[in-house]
């Protein structure tokens, strides 16, 4: 009779106060599933800045009636020291995202990250207009070189210049983020009971 009322050993058990306790401290919060995303954008903007220091930043062009005669393009490494600084913090960056631990005691990391992409919008920002230099020996050129009627010379910027300056501002927004919700996780020995739930000490 008394067998009965036995559980099953296969049956659900009661959830103690203990076992609550424990879920709630080992499952991840919102917190961290948002620092960790914050940590692949700032490896995933490392990555934009690397190579974009080698795509085109600016350009100039030399056309007679909408027919380009030549065009001129700057790297950001034509560009020294900018294109080598983006390159370097881009690496920076990626190194934090490979050596990042969210959740554990490792949040001063994300210090890297906010301040490269803050040094980097500042650096290519200053480059949006590095193609004037160009454009002034360009208009010498076509005195002397080609023969144009209605020469016109144009600068501007390209899209490696872009793709920096988006990969600097994700990656200082990400790095704030970081630093700003990471926390070490949480633990405790401490284990008030291991009565079920909604039984309480008379």
């Amino acid at each position: 009779m008394f067998a009965d009322r036995a559980e099953s050993p296969t049956g659900p058990r009661p959830e103690t106060r203990a076992s609550i306790r424990a879920r709630r401290l080992t499952a991840p919060g919102p917190g961290l599933r948002i620092v960790t995303a914050a940590v692949w954008a700032c490896g995933i903007a490392g990555v934009a800045a690397v190579f974009g220091s080698f795509d085109h930043w600016v350009q100039a062009t030399l056309s007679d009636r909408g027919a380009h005669l030549l065009v001129v393009t700057r790297s950001g490494w034509d560009l020294p020291p900018s294109g080598q600084v983006v390159f370097a913090l881009g690496l920076v960056a990626l190194i934090s995202m490979l050596t990042a631990d969210p959740g554990g005691n490792r949040r001063w990391l994300g210090l890297a990250p906010a301040a490269a992409g803050a040094v980097i919008v500042a650096v290519t920002t200053m480059r949006v207009h590095a193609a004037e230099p160009i454009t002034r020996t360009l208009a010498r050129l076509r005195i002397g070189t080609f023969q144009t009627e209605k020469p016109t010379v144009a600068a501007g910027t390209a899209t490696g210049l872009w793709i920096c300056v988006a990969a600097g501002v994700l990656m200082m927004i990400a790095g704030i983020i970081w630093v700003a919700l990471d926390r070490p996780a949480r633990t405790s020995v401490d284990v008030p009971t291991d009565a079920p739930v909604g039984t309480e000490a008379q």
